[in-house]
């Protein structure tokens, strides 16, 4: 399998009215790390202190970086045929999608959010920790009701969102 593990640095949160400021990928294939790149962009607009803070990036750096659209076609290029993986990836491939948009390329990926799959196989171990079964009625669960059936209904729901990512690999 293919993986472009990537990061975006931004000068905030909201994917249409702030820019991209740096982008960095990790390409692994078959769980091998194969490349890596890194890349600055010039988000035509000053950053605020806590960007500059949080990034470790100043105005003077990125002024004379190039804009996102020279490394577009590149960026593109790098991740096809790869599942874009990160920490919240809904966050960097909303940045990534609205900056490929803005340079006219188009751009899609399947995603692998690393926070969900996280949880996912963390309530996993604790069910077998704790030998549980799902699928057990909330009434035959040691007694118990109430609470236990909102527990299970998150398990249930992790679950297929892991099974949604895992079965597009």
């Amino acid at each position: 399998m293919k993986f472009a593990i990537l990061d975006v640095e931004t000068t905030g949160s909201n994917p249409v009215t702030d820019r991209g400021i740096e982008l960095g990928i990790v390409f692994m294939d078959d769980g091998e790390i194969v490349g890596r790149e890194n890349f600055i962009f010039n988000p035509e607009r000053k950053l605020s202190s806590k960007i500059k803070q949080l990034t470790g990036l100043t105005d003077d750096v990125l002024e004379d970086a190039p804009f996102f659209e020279v490394f577009a076609e590149q960026i593109a290029y790098l991740t096809r045929d790869r599942i874009v993986v990160g920490h919240h990836v809904s966050f960097d491939y909303a940045f990534l999608r609205n900056e490929m948009k803005l340079s006219g390329v188009r751009f899609s990926r399947n995603t692998l959010c690393t926070a969900e799959l996280s949880r996912y196989l963390f309530l996993r171990q604790l069910l077998i920790h704790w030998q549980l079964q799902p699928d057990v009625p909330e009434s035959s669960i040691n007694g118990h009701t109430g609470p236990c059936r909102m527990q299970w209904q998150q398990v249930n729901y992790f679950d297929l969102c892991c099974l949604n990512y895992l079965k597009d690999l």
